[in-house]
């Protein structure tokens, strides 16, 4: 079977609906795209045509991915690699309209020692990043090193020339303190892009 990321919106309301893809097109092509779609399905529009028992295992669906997006971080969980990052925290983002930043206090070993802290908030094409408030933060926590986590809710995870300079700023401030930064992951719809993984850290 074919990995899930290699299917349409279309195919996998298909299947999760059991209705012909073709089907399932038209309804994403109705309401723009897969989230809008979902959020008139589960709201019960009437010009789906859904029946009662495919509308409450679609609002099923829906509410299992919420869930999940809420999983809090275990203390001790590794996170060693942007996968791994991104499969915790992207989840977290979603339907989000502005940007967040967080930072995740990591041990030697790379187990995590709390619950992400929400550094900033700002709105969809930014956000303020306090530097002092981060390193406060890390040495409360007896972080030995890292991890900056942030979105972009237009959906595109491509570093902006203001997040390559902020992840400067973090690598250089983690130097000097003695708290490295690991990585810095950009979370967009569905993707991501890590810093590290560039060889930009």
């Amino acid at each position: 079977m074919a990995p899930s990321t290699s299917y349409s919106d279309a195919e996998l309301l298909a299947i999760v609906l059991g209705i012909p893809v073709a089907r399932a097109g038209e309804l994403v092509a109705t309401y723009g795209d897969a989230r809008s779609t979902v959020a008139a399905l589960t709201a019960g529009s009437p010009a789906a045509g859904l029946t009662p028992r495919r509308q409450a295992k679609l609002q099923a669906v829906d509410e299992l991915s919420r869930r999940l997006a809420s999983t809090p971080l275990k203390k001790g969980q590794r996170l060693s690699t942007p996968e791994a990052v991104y499969a915790a925290l992207g989840p977290r983002f979603r339907d989000a309209t502005q940007e967040a930043f967080l930072v995740v206090a990591l041990s030697a070993r790379q187990h995590v020692l709390h619950e992400p802290i929400t550094v900033a908030i700002g709105h969809v094409t930014g956000v303020e990043v306090p530097l002092g408030a981060i390193v406060r933060s890390l040495a409360r926590l007896g972080a030995a090193r890292f991890i900056a986590v942030h979105n972009h809710p237009g959906g595109d995870p491509e570093p902006s020339p203001q997040d390559l300079a902020l992840t400067e700023r973090l690598r250089q401030v983690g130097q000097i303190v003695g708290i490295p930064l690991n990585d810095h992951v950009v979370v967009g719809d569905g993707s991501f892009v890590s810093f590290h993984a560039r060889g930009l850290i």
